[in-house]
C-alpha cells in the first residue's frame, strides 16, 4: 500500500494524496487489524501500529509529492535556461546578420550621396551592386525568419499551381552570386509539369543556393539532378565541395544548428526551413556524403504531374 501512495504522490496534487493516505489507513485497519471488517481497534499495540503507520504514510506521500514539484521546477528551470540560450544564439546571430548589411548598405549611399560628382559611372554601378547584394542578404534573413514563424505556427496553406521546375531552379540560380562554379540541371528524360506551391520552392532552392554561396569553393561542380516520375517531384542536388561530416547529418536539419561557421554568415535556420517546407508537403529529405568529397541532398514530394501535351491552359 506504500507503493500506491508513493504512485499517487507522483501522480497527483498534495489534497488527493492526503485523502489517498487517510483511506490507505482505513482500509489497513478494516482488512489487517482485529476485529476484521470492522473500523474499531481494541488493543494499545494496535492502535499505536495503526498510528504509526497513517503518519508513515502522509510523510511518505508527501516526499513523493514533494519530490515530484522540485522535479518540475528544476525542469521548468531547465527549459527556461534553454530557451534564453536559444533567444542568445538568434539574437546573437541576427545582430551580425543585420549589422554587416546595413552597413554596407549606408556606407554605399553615403559614398553615393557625398561623392556622386566624382565618380565614373562605373565606379556607380559597382556601388549600387553592393547595395543590392546586401539587401538581397538582409531580405533572405528576414524570409527565413518569417518563414520559420509561419512553419512553427502551423498556419501556411499550401498553394498548388502548375510549374516548369526546370525554369524555376535556372531563375533561382540566377539570383545569386555563384561565381565560377560549374552549374549544371540535368533531367534523366523528358521532365512533365509538377503542381507544387512555386513560392515554397523557391524558398527551398534560394536557402540550398545560399548555402553554396556560403559554404562551397568557387570552382566547385554543382549539379541539380530531376528524376521524372508519376505523382512525384525527385530532385537530388550533388556538390564536391567540403560536405559535411556523418556525425552532423542528422542535427543539420536543426534550428541554428551550423557546422564549421568560423568566419560564415548566416542564422542557421536555412536547412531547418527547408526540412519544414519539405515535409509540409508531405514529402521526405535526405542528406547524404558525396564520394570522394562532398554533399547529396535529396529531397522528395508528392505531386500531381502532367505533360506538355496534356495541359489544359484555362
Amino acid at each position: 500500500m506504500l507503493a500506491n501512495v508513493a504512485m499517487l504522490g507522483i501522480l497527483l496534487d498534495f489534497k488527493a494524496v492526503l485523502i489517498s493516505s487517510v483511506l490507505s489507513a482505513l482500509i489497513l485497519n478494516y482488512f489487517f487489524i482485529e476485529p476484521y471488517y470492522t473500523f474499531h481497534i481494541h488493543s494499545t499495540e494496535d492502535i499505536l501500529m495503526f498510528s504509526i503507520y497513517f503518519v508513515i504514510v502522509v510523510i511518505y506521500a508527501t516526499l513523493s509529492n514533494r519530490i515530484l514539484r522540485q522535479q518540475e521546477i528544476l525542469k521548468e528551470k531547465q527549459e527556461g535556461e534553454k530557451l534564453l540560450n536559444i533567444y542568445q544564439t538568434v539574437l546573437n546571430s541576427l545582430s551580425h546578420e543585420f549589422r554587416t548589411p546595413l552597413a554596407a548598405i549606408i556606407t554605399a549611399t553615403d559614398t553615393l550621396k557625398e561623392n556622386s560628382p566624382y565618380l565614373t559611372d562605373k565606379m556607380k554601378l559597382e556601388i549600387l551592386n553592393e547595395v543590392e547584394i546586401a539587401s538581397n542578404r538582409l531580405k533572405e534573413q528576414t524570409d527565413n525568419l518569417l518563414n520559420m514563424g509561419r512553419l512553427d505556427s502551423g498556419m501556411y496553406k499550401v498553394k498548388t499551381e502548375w510549374c516548369d521546375i526546370n525554369d524555376l531552379i535556372n531563375n533561382i540560380l540566377h539570383r545569386f552570386e555563384l561565381g565560377n562554379r560549374n552549374l549544371e540541371i540535368k533531367a534523366e528524360g523528358a521532365l512533365p509539369f509538377y503542381k507544387i506551391d512555386i513560392a515554397i520552392w523557391e524558398q527551398i532552392l534560394s536557402n540550398i543556393c545560399s548555402n553554396v554561396e556560403k559554404y562551397t569553393p568557387q570552382d566547385a561542380n554543382i549539379l541539380f539532378k530531376i528524376i521524372p516520375a508519376d505523382g512525384v517531384l525527385e530532385l537530388q542536388y550533388f556538390d564536391d565541395g567540403p560536405g559535411i561530416p556523418n556525425e552532423y547529418h542528422f542535427k543539420v536539419f536543426e534550428k541554428f544548428f551550423r557546422v564549421n561557421s568560423a568566419g560564415k554568415s548566416g542564422t542557421g535556420l536555412g536547412m531547418s526551413i527547408i526540412k519544414g517546407f519539405v515535409e509540409l508537403q508531405k514529402g521526405k529529405i535526405e542528406i547524404e556524403e558525396n564520394q570522394p568529397s562532398g554533399l547529396i541532398l535529396k529531397i522528395s514530394v508528392p505531386a500531381e504531374t502532367t505533360y506538355i501535351n496534356q495541359l489544359n491552359y484555362e
